[in-house]
């Protein structure tokens, strides 16, 4: 059986990758920001070595992902392990492209696609800014923290002044914040490839998260009175903050 053998080539997608996240997220490797992230094409049949494959069968990858896959960088691959993060990237790929209107499969695409032309209000955007800081929770806090340097309040504290330094704000609804939390260091290389980007579902609870960014960014956050918090184990620690 003969197959078409010419490639799918899309602008969109190329274009649509920068500014995203890196979908690869190889441990140990990945820059886990957005500046650097491209188009990075995948082995596919029935192109060779030669000719890159199509624009479908593509991941957005950050310089470093992207050098690992290809081999221009030496990364230690275990057996299979290469293939994995190949399918999990192509995953995670598809179902932003999905998400974002950029590939259209039946109602689902339809409506993301009229989503970005305006027509009705996004409820799955992209997140539209990143700050590579690593999250901390408020702690507990008593009149004795006004003279004692309790670990988890100092950490609070310079968690406070590296927000602010950032500049980073919030609306007073409408926001959708999504807190990385960065996986440990003890876990192997492929629990941390199958956990990145996965719900984080244990301590800190995410409303203690969302109330320390908001007292670092207000100095009285009443006026908040909508907003979406989702946390999720990440490479590294970080903030997205786009709309709910």
């Amino acid at each position: 059986m003969r197959f078409e053998s010419s490639p799918v080539r899309s602008k969109a997608l190329r274009e649509g990758a920068r500014g995203q996240c890196c979908k690869v997220q190889l441990p140990g490797v990945c820059e886990g920001g957005t500046e650097t992230t491209v188009l990075a094409h995948l082995p596919s049949a029935p192109h060779g070595m030669a000719l890159k494959g199509d624009d479908l069968i593509a991941v957005e990858a950050c310089a470093a992902c992207h050098d690992a896959i290809d081999g221009r960088i030496r990364y230690d691959w275990q057996p299979g392990e290469r293939e994995e993060v190949l399918f999990v990237g192509l995953s995670r790929q598809l179902h932003s492209w999905v998400v974002r209107g950029l590939v259209a499969i039946g109602e689902v695409g339809r409506a993301a696609q009229r989503r970005q032309c305006g027509s009705q209000p996004a409820t799955d955007p992209t997140p539209s800014q990143v700050y590579h800081i690593t999250p901390v929770p408020k702690p507990r806090m008593t009149q004795r923290d006004r003279w004692q340097q309790r670990p988890a309040v100092m950490r609070y504290r310079a968690y406070c002044d590296e927000v602010r330094a950032a500049g980073i704000t919030l609306p007073e609804s409408g926001y959708h914040v999504t807190f990385y939390l960065p996986m440990p260091a003890s876990w192997s290389k492929k629990k941390r490839l199958a956990m990145a980007g996965q719900p984080h579902q244990q301590a800190p609870d995410k409303d203690n998260l969302e109330k320390a960014l908001l007292d670092a960014i207000f100095g009285e956050d009443c006026r908040i009175w909508d907003g979406r918090i989702t946390k999720k184990w990440g490479v590294d620690g970080r903030i997205e903050i786009g709309a709910a």
